[in-house]
C-alpha cells in the first residue's frame, strides 16, 4: 500500500509541476525498472528446481529408513518411521515429491501403502542420482 501512495504522490507533482515532469517520469521509470528486476530476481530464485543435493539428501534418508522399516518387527518403530518420512515429504521441494509421487497427493503418508510407496520412491531417486 505504501507504494500505492508514493506513485500517488508523483502523480501529483506532475500534475502540479510540468516543469520537472519529465525528471519525475525518469525517477519513476527507473523505479519500475528496478521493481522489475527485483521481481524478476525473485522469480528466478523462488523457481523450485531439482537440485542434485535434495536427490541426494532424500534418497539418503529415504533408503535408510525404507532399509530399517522393512527389517522391523516393531509396530513403533514402524510407526515413527511413517511420521518421519510423512513430515520430510510435507518439506521436500515441491517438484521433487511431484517427481517421485506420480501426481497421488497421499503418497509417503497412506499407511496401507506406505512400504510400497517409500521402495518406489527410492528407486526412482537412485536413478536420478
Amino acid at each position: 500500500m505504501r507504494s500505492l501512495t508514493r506513485w500517488n504522490h508523483f502523480a501529483i507533482i506532475l500534475k502540479l509541476n510540468p516543469q520537472i515532469s519529465k525528471i519525475t517520469c525518469s525517477v519513476m521509470d527507473m523505479c519500475i525498472a528496478k521493481s522489475n528486476v527485483s521481481s524478476a530476481l525473485l522469480d528466478i530464485t523462488q523457481s523450485k528446481m531439482i537440485t542434485k543435493d535434495s536427490i541426494e539428501t532424500a534418497y539418503s534418508f529415504l533408503h535408510q529408513k525404507q532399509r530399517i522399516y522393512v527389517h522391523s518387527t516393531l509396530d513403533w518403530q514402524k510407526d515413527d518411521i511413517e511420521m518421519a518420512i510423512a513430515a520430510y515429504a510435507d518439506d521436500m521441494s515441491q517438484e521433487l515429491f511431484e517427481a517421485i509421487s506420480g501426481g497421488r497427493a497421499d503418497f509417503l503418508h497412506d499407511h496401507k501403502q506406505f512400504q510400497e510407496d517409500i521402495t518406489k520412491a527410492v528407486e526412482i531417486l537412485e536413478n536420478m542420482l
